[in-house]
């Protein structure tokens, strides 16, 4: 079983939390206002953030978060046959 101090698993072997702390690096732009960044510089999520942002957005970001679209929404064929006849739709 792992010590107290382990905290993490590299490859191979276990991270500590000091050579977590050497080993992370500096947010970049996209990252800038998110509320996960700590000492101002850092991400507390990931150790290399551009990795993250590389495909597409970063799925612990709190500051860009989709809006859904409104407009007209699909009705089951059925159901708009059934009004239709009514004279409801």
């Amino acid at each position: 079983m792992a010590s107290k101090k382990n905290l993490f698993w590299g490859k191979g072997s276990v991270i500590t939390a000091e050579q977590y702390l050497n080993e992370r690096k500096p947010v970049i732009e996209k990252c800038i206002g998110c509320k996960r960044i700590v000492d101002e510089d850092y991400c507390k999520v990931y150790l290399y953030p551009t990795l993250k942002w590389r495909l597409g957005k970063c799925n612990f970001n709190t500051h860009c978060r989709e809006v859904p679209v409104s407009g007209k929404k699909k009705m089951n064929a059925l159901k708009a046959s059934r009004r239709q006849a009514r004279g409801r739709l």
